[in-house]
């Protein structure tokens, strides 16, 4: 997480799971001057939940591991991991972006065989 700060020195606030609460917190807090904000389980919750925060970093992480050389930690050097992360995530956006648009386009009027032979 150092190595994370003083390349990313924006990263003002985390989420993190339960195991992280206690010194992990307070450490943040005191010498990252980083908010961490631990998500937690309803109390009382005994059926699947979805976290809110957690299952966008679940949902990434299959993204993620949805690319075959990622599924794997092959890479000796973490900026190597990290420029194929990042290659993954632009490849998955930029095949989001065809269907947004045709989601989004208006309606037009169909070509059939009739409004050809108008033409």
């Amino acid at each position: 997480m150092v190595d994370h700060y003083f390349d990313h020195w924006h990263c003002r606030h985390l989420f993190a799971d339960g195991g992280f609460a206690g010194r992990f917190v307070d450490w943040a807090g005191e010498v990252m001057r980083t908010t961490v904000e631990i998500v937690r389980k309803n109390p009382g919750q005994r059926d699947f939940e979805a976290l809110p925060k957690r299952w966008v970093v679940e949902r990434t992480f299959a993204w993620i591991t949805a690319h075959r050389r990622l599924a794997r930690d092959y890479e000796r050097k973490p900026s190597i991991s990290e420029t194929f992360i990042r290659l993954a995530m632009i490849r998955t956006m930029a095949r989001r972006i065809p269907r947004q648009l045709a989601a989004s386009a208006p309606t037009s009027p169909s070509t059939t065989k009739s409004n050809q032979t108008k033409i």
